[in-house]
């Protein structure tokens, strides 16, 4: 079945975006945190506590972004083998009519 291999090459190519975007996040925060560290010590207070709450915030971002990318991908997974799958059925349903098997 070509369909697999098309398939499988939808399905790379959708994991691949997202993690490029996960990629993209992470370099975010960690060019945030080394600016923060570089310049916490000339921040006053309130700079400081506001520059933490972004970064945690940033942080659990990334978690939720995670988190939601590994259900996209069983979603796409699914949605991408749902039709063969079907198709595939029919074809055993259709060759055990033909032998007399149903």
């Amino acid at each position: 079945m070509p369909e697999v291999k098309t398939t499988s090459s939808d399905l790379k190519e959708y994991e691949t975006r997202l993690q490029s975007r996960l990629q993209a996040k992470v370099k975010d925060f960690w060019n945030k945190v080394n600016l923060f560290s570089k310049n916490c010590s000339t921040m006053n207070t309130v700079s400081r506590k506001d520059t933490q709450k972004e970064l945690e915030s940033l942080q659990i971002q990334i978690q939720q972004f995670e988190s939601n990318a590994q259900q996209s991908i069983a979603d796409k997974n699914t949605s991408l083998l749902e039709p063969l799958q079907r198709k595939l059925k029919n074809t055993i349903d259709s060759v055990g009519k033909e032998n007399g098997f149903t």
